[in-house]
């Protein structure tokens, strides 16, 4: 593994392992033999992974294996495998740079209970060369809870993610803060069309010093791999931002309804909750919610009102949120 850089070597494989015929993988692994689909959904999966590129993988949790599937432009299959995964995994999230942390903390996640998910992450996984990529998985477990494999596909990024040309808002070191953060929002906010909200998600991480080094700069992988988290499950355009130590925020617009905005301030709670800051321990957070029509509402109003809902939501407990009204305050 080069220093700095998510990469695992592979070896040739010489069976398929995977049946399914669509995007969203529904693969299943026979331990034994390998699992032979009829051939007319394996050419259909053949064709699916030719067509968009994606490779397909498996990783067998009891074999400690990972196995993938790409298939070339040509017609031309590559199975591959990657042994001793876990040990891999553990080497990546604790020595290669905090953009390929996330892809080992998420499947290291996974081993351990029936869950899924999309990481962006960058490193020299499933390709020759260091790419950003997208990958998305799923763990599946036997009757008894017991994560048996870890299914999922993995594309490669168009968008270049380097230093030198990411959105700001992409990186963790780069997260817009004080008054650009502002000014961000409230263009945002100018720009409501009628029937449009904008909202204002205040989420705080409480039990997070741990994470921080010396200095208490943010160079965990545990936050990095919360924020690409929400990143991935958020839209390209939805802006994410730092408050202060701890509490950061995601700036929404469109026609949201307030079933949609709970739903959105739950998968915050959902997300951290995925990401536990040490081993065994569960991560403890909370969202206030503030929400506006106008297009003359004031940044600092509604960070003022997310701040009294989230205080109201600490009230009431761990891993809880609530909405600003108006009228109860």
């Amino acid at each position: 593994m080069a220093e700095n850089i998510l990469e695992f070597t592979s070896k040739g494989f010489s069976k398929v392992l995977f049946s399914g015929s669509g995007i969203s993988v529904d693969a299943c692994l026979d331990r034994a033999d390998g699992i032979r689909v009829h051939d007319e959904r394996q050419q259909a999966l053949f064709l699916l992974l030719e067509q968009t590129g994606s490779v397909l993988f498996c990783f067998d949790v009891e074999e400690d294996s990972l196995y993938y599937l790409e298939v070339l432009s040509d017609g031309t299959k590559l199975e591959r495998k990657i042994s001793d995964f876990v040990k891999a995994l553990h080497a990546a999230r604790d020595s290669v740079e905090a953009e390929g942390q996330v892809f080992a903390q998420a499947l290291l996640e996974a081993r351990g209970k029936k869950t899924g998910g999309t990481v962006r992450y960058r490193g020299k996984v499933f390709s020759q060369t260091v790419c950003w990529n997208k990958a998305s998985y799923r763990s599946l477990a036997n009757e008894k809870g017991e994560v048996y494999a870890i299914v999922g596909y993995n594309d490669v990024l168009e968008e270049d993610f380097s230093e030198s040309n990411e959105d700001p808002s992409r990186s963790m070191d780069k997260l817009y803060e004080g008054e650009a953060l502002a000014q961000r929002v409230t263009t945002r906010l100018r720009g409501l069309q009628i029937g449009e909200k904008g909202v204002l998600f205040l989420f705080s991480i409480r039990n997070i010093a741990e994470s921080h080094d010396p200095a208490g700069r943010m160079t965990s992988f545990y936050l990095r791999a919360i924020v690409e988290a929400i990143r991935s499950d958020f839209r390209g355009e939805d802006i994410i931002g730092k408050v202060r130590e701890n509490v950061f925020l995601v700036f929404i617009c469109g026609e949201t309804s307030i079933d949609i905005i709970e739903r959105r301030a739950q998968r915050i709670l959902d997300i951290c909750q995925r990401v536990p800051m040490t081993e065994g321990s569960p991560t403890l957070c909370n969202v206030g919610v503030a929400a506006s029509s106008s297009g003359r509402q004031q940044f600092a109003v509604m960070l003022k009102q997310a701040e009294t809902a989230l205080a109201s939501a600490q009230e009431r407990g761990d891993n809880q949120y609530r909405l600003f009204e108006e009228e109860k305050y």
